[in-house]
């Protein structure tokens, strides 16, 4: 038997801003977990150092 389960993701990238708001944590919480490497896998990688910080929100939620 088998169980299709489904989610609901907005976007497949999503800002630490975006983030927040559909985990339903600060915006600082995401940067601190940025910081210490708990999303790190999920961090899409910038061109330039300065650069805009992007997530895989779908690839975290799954």
């Amino acid at each position: 038997m088998s169980t299709d389960i489904s989610i609901r993701v907005p976007k497949e990238m999503a800002t630490p801003a975006e983030f927040a708001e559909w985990e339903g944590i600060s915006r600082g919480s995401v940067y601190q977990k940025i910081h210490h490497g708990q999303l790190a896998k999920y961090m899409v990688k910038k061109e330039k150092n300065k650069g805009r910080v992007s997530l895989r929100y779908l690839m975290y939620k799954t």
